[in-house]
């Protein structure tokens, strides 16, 4: 279960979907325990980038002036990200996930 707090759900869903070139009607079929990379290494073919990671981390930061890019490691999970930007939030400070 994500952390209660649609608003956010919806928006790293969003940023999560546009950054990986998925249409936004499928944002809901992920699972908070999807980790990132598992999906980017599903995704991309062994010669092509589309820079998915780099366009996540940053449209990440620009919604909700957050560094992912520090945080984010090997198992990162959808869960992870909306709880850091939340814990970020409440906490007024960058938490590592």
């Amino acid at each position: 279960m994500f952390p209660n707090d649609m608003p956010t759900v919806e928006a790293v869903l969003a940023i999560f979907c546009d950054a990986f070139m998925f249409k936004k009607r499928y944002s809901f079929h992920f699972h908070p325990k999807d980790v990132i990379l598992h999906v980017y290494r599903h995704t991309t073919g062994p010669m092509v980038d589309e820079m998915q990671l780099e366009r996540l981390t940053m449209d990440i930061q620009k919604s909700f002036d957050v560094d992912l890019a520090d945080a984010f490691n090997e198992r990162t999970t959808l869960r992870d990200v909306v709880q850091f930007i939340v814990g970020h939030r409440n906490s007024g400070r960058s938490e590592t996930i």
